[in-house]
């Protein structure tokens, strides 16, 4: 891939790079390639940043470096058709992509960079969210489905969402996004355990002191959420994350010190990614998640426009 770029890319040198530039790849009679200027979509993304993902201020470059990666990212999960082997949207520098694509793709990314112009990127799209257990064999019915996968993405209709609402509801609260900057968030909390013992010396005395070796574990999910604007008004959602499940009925073992056995209390625990995309006409709710035995446990949002 690197060989055929800088042999298709020695062409364009010198050419100044004020819109996308094309050209036919280089032994690739099927694909050409592109390379796009960023500035003035960073420059937009930029007018309305400010806070990092995390709410910590941030140097204007690293929002502007952060910027530039959620657009290339945001082109490399939606860009249709999807991209395939051998078919790639790099970094050019600080302020430019080159992609090495078919032509389909290459007119995708022209609207996409269009749709960005045209775009309000003051306007926030907001929503509301909540975990939600319920039973597979529910979710199934309700989705109307034989069987469910061991990860879910869907979008829901109001009477999906009305039966979602009969599941086990742990939690909601408010969510704002503005693109290109995505939301994180946590969900769940830090749980302690005894993963060893160990003794210790007393200070000033010959006696030794059996102690716990604490650690903790993450019991819940972590994700981020990015919302896109898509060519043909479209828009999309990005998420990516991790379930952590842990099993506090795993059986406690013991260690032995001295004259007595002091009880670890160390859980098992299940941590499996997620990576989906979803794609609507306008804001509906939607919801992912997984199956955790014979339940499973959703995110689901409810977004509305402002």
């Amino acid at each position: 891939m690197r060989a055929l770029l800088l042999s298709s890319l020695s062409l364009l040198s010198g050419v100044p790079c004020l819109s996308a530039q094309k050209m036919p790849a280089a032994g690739d009679p099927d694909r050409v390639v592109a390379v796009y200027p960023l500035a003035e979509a960073v420059d937009r993304a930029m007018e309305h940043a400010g806070r990092s993902l995390r709410g910590d201020d941030v140097p204007p470059q690293t929002m502007r470096d952060e910027c530039h990666k959620r657009l290339r990212n945001a082109i490399c999960r939606f860009v249709q058709p999807p991209l395939g082997d051998g078919e790639h949207v790099v970094d050019l520098g600080s302020e430019r992509l080159v992609a090495l694509v078919r032509p389909t793709q290459a007119a995708w990314i022209d609207d996409f960079f269009r749709r960005l112009a045209a775009a309000d990127h003051a306007a926030r799209l907001d929503a509301t969210f909540e975990r939600v257990t319920i039973p597979a064999a529910r979710l199934a019915e309700i989705l109307g489905r034989q069987d469910l996968p061991d990860h879910v993405e869907v979008l829901l209709d109001a009477e999906q969402l009305k039966a979602l609402h009969t599941g086990t509801r742990e939690r909601d609260g408010p969510l704002s996004w503005r693109f290109p900057h995505a939301t994180w968030m946590i969900f769940g909390g830090g749980m302690s355990f005894v993963t060893d013992w160990k003794t210790v010396p007393l200070r000033g005395q010959d006696e030794r002191l059996v102690a716990p070796v604490l650690g903790t574990v993450h019991d819940g999910v972590e994700f981020e959420v990015q919302y896109v604007p898509l060519p043909a008004d479209r828009i999309g959602f990005s998420i990516t994350g991790e379930w952590n499940i842990v099993d506090w009925k795993t059986p406690p073992r013991s260690k032995h010190i001295g004259d007595r056995d002091y009880v670890i209390d160390e859980p098992d625990s299940l941590a499996t990614k997620f990576d989906a995309t979803l794609t609507m006409d306008k804001p509906v709710p939607f919801a992912f998640g997984r199956r955790i035995g014979d339940d499973v446990m959703l995110m689901v949002f409810v977004p509305k426009s402002r």
